[in-house]
């Protein structure tokens, strides 16, 4: 008999930029770092909503990863600077699923 697995579907929603940060007077060398927020949900194959689970953000350049879990309604949020990022979603009883994104500022 043949198993299948079972597969997560992910959408990332909306990219906002947000400002985070100020410089604090009198040292002009600290310049507040731009970050995007990356937004979606989480779903199996047939829509229904995966709330257990957590999505990782990992920066294609450096590594660096940011982790996040999944609301109680199936969304996430994860805050990043501008880049290229990995996002993989994982869950107990399902394939973990990887998107590439470009998070762009403004």
């Amino acid at each position: 008999m043949a198993m299948l697995a079972r597969v997560l579907v992910f959408v990332v929603l909306v990219i906002t930029v947000t400002t985070v940060g100020t410089p604090q007077a009198p040292v002009p060398t600290v310049q507040p770092q731009a970050t995007s927020r990356v937004t979606g949900s989480v779903s199996d194959a047939t829509g229904a909503l995966i709330t257990h689970a957590t999505v990782t953000a990992t920066d294609m350049d450096t590594g660096t990863s940011v982790y996040t879990s999944v609301s109680g309604t199936g969304k996430f949020s994860v805050r990043v600077p501008p880049g290229g990022y990995k996002l993989t979603v994982k869950a107990d009883g399902y394939s973990d699923t990887t998107r590439e994104v470009n998070v762009a500022p403004g």
